[in-house]
C-alpha cells in the first residue's frame, strides 16, 4: 500500500540531480529566458517524479505552477524580443497540443490506465519544450517505460496489472531532450 503522506525528506537524497542539471545548463550559451524555462521543467519535473513514485499521483499544483511561470516568461519575452515571442509562442502552443493531445487520447483509450496527471504534465512539458521537445520527450519516455517494465516483468517484480509511475520517465525523456539541445 502506498502512503499518501510525503515529506520533503523523501526527495532529499536525490536533490543533487536537478542541481547538477542546472549547473550544466547555466554553463552553456543559452538565453536567460530559455534557461529559466528549462530550469522550471527540470525542477518541477523532478518534484512531480518524486511525488508520483511515492503516491502514483501528480498533484494539480505542479502543472498550475508551471503554466503560471510560463505565462510570466512569455510576457517577459514579449517585451524583450517580439519576433521571437511570436515564433516561440506558436511552437509552445503546438507542443502543448501535441503532447497533451496525444496523452489525452491515450488516457481515453486506456480507460484510466494512464492517469490524468500524466496528461497534464506532458501538456506543460510540451508548452515549455515545443513541438520537437514534446515528441522527443514522449518517444524517450515510452522507450524507457517499456524497457524498465519489461525488465521488471522478467524478474517478476511486477505484472501486467501493476501500476507504474510515469512522471519519472517523462522527466528523464525531457532531460534527454534538454541535454540534446544544449550540447
Amino acid at each position: 500500500m502506498l502512503s499518501k503522506k510525503i515529506s520533503y525528506r523523501d526527495g532529499l537524497p536525490y536533490s543533487g540531480i536537478p542541481i547538477l542539471v542546472l549547473i550544466v545548463l547555466m554553463s552553456k550559451n543559452v538565453s536567460n529566458l530559455t534557461l529559466l524555462g528549462l530550469v522550471v521543467v527540470t525542477v518541477m519535473g523532478y518534484i512531480a517524479s518524486v511525488v508520483d513514485i511515492k503516491t502514483l499521483t501528480i498533484p494539480n499544483k505542479i502543472p498550475k505552477i508551471m503554466i503560471s511561470l510560463w505565462v510570466l516568461l512569455t510576457i517577459l519575452r514579449l517585451f524583450m524580443d517580439f519576433d521571437y515571442f511570436v515564433i516561440a509562442g506558436i511552437n509552445s502552443l503546438l507542443g502543448l497540443l501535441i503532447g497533451g493531445g496525444t496523452f489525452f487520447l491515450i488516457y481515453k483509450l486506456s480507460k484510466g490506465k494512464m492517469g490524468g496527471g500524466d496528461v497534464k504534465l506532458m501538456a506543460v512539458f510540451g508548452l515549455y519544450l515545443g513541438i520537437i521537445g514534446s515528441i522527443t520527450t514522449m518517444m524517450y519516455a515510452s522507450i524507457l517505460v517499456l524497457l524498465v517494465s519489461g525488465i521488471l516483468m522478467l524478474i517478476k517484480k511486477v505484472n501486467r496489472a501493476t501500476r507504474l509511475p510515469f512522471a519519472p520517465f517523462l522527466y528523464v525523456g525531457s532531460l534527454i531532450y534538454i541535454f540534446a539541445i544544449i550540447f
